[in-house]
């Protein structure tokens, strides 16, 4: 019999935000995959490492290079997707770690596509979002009543635009085009307004009240939030 391949969203940062689901899977999956950086390190990775003991488990290392060619993209899926595949084939079930929260803005929902194509059962583990945990670390709500909630890639092309739609605004993995952001949220009056999470419920975790505050260079998991009535 086929393996099931177990997509599971392991939270921002703090293993303590992992599901009781989440850990149940990862005790039952004796192949862990996850996205390495070109150092070769896993961040989704050491934080399930935190939760559940490794053990003798197999380790699956995926790359997904940093570039927007999308046949570039494509052909890391398919080879994640293959290298899953060979696992699953083989009776083992395995577990596809990810940040977040699978369903948002994730590189796992690509390649669990393709491994469900090919014909093998697939199951997704849902996992704290990084605004969500942001918002809990500020004391902030990011919506009440009717409000709307806009979620947004901090490169989305019509970023200026959105900034005045009503609702909270939520800029996510703002570091690598921070000073950019600042000048347009300070051409729309709201810099002093937006609030900053930086490597949320990781030990480099960092908070700011006032994106005037925020330096010009900082990292990649970075979360703005503008709120409500502001634009």
């Amino acid at each position: 019999m086929n393996g099931t391949l177990f997509c599971i969203g392991v939270g921002p940062g703090d293993p303590e935000l992992l599901t009781r689901k989440a850990v149940r899977l990862l005790e039952r999956c004796p192949v862990w995959a996850a996205p390495k950086t070109s150092g070769g390190r896993s961040v989704a990775l050491s934080i399930a490492a935190q939760a559940v003991n490794p053990g003798a488990r197999r380790m699956l290392p995926l790359s997904f290079p940093m570039t927007r060619d999308p046949e570039k993209q494509d052909e890391s899926y398919r080879r994640a997707a293959e290298a899953l595949c060979a696992c699953l084939a083989g009776g083992q079930d395995a577990a596809l770690l990810t940040l977040g929260d699978v369903s948002i803005y994730s590189t796992a929902g690509h390649v669990l596509a393709r491994v469900e194509q090919r014909g093998f059962p697939v199951e997704i583990c849902a996992g704290v979002p990084s605004f969500s945990a942001a918002a809990a670390a500020l004391h902030l709500p990011l919506t009440q009543r009717r409000e709307p909630l806009l979620v947004l890639p901090a490169d989305h092309p019509d970023l200026a635009a959105l900034l005045h739609f009503p609702g909270t605004k939520v800029l996510l993995k703002a570091g690598s085009r921070l000073p950019e952001l600042k000048a347009l949220l300070k051409k729309a009056g709201l810099l002093e307004k937006t609030h900053a999470v930086l490597d949320c419920g990781m030990p480099t975790q960092r908070l700011w009240h006032s994106a005037a505050d925020l330096p010009d260079a900082l990292g990649y998991f970075l979360t703005l939030i503008v709120p409500e009535g502001q634009g």
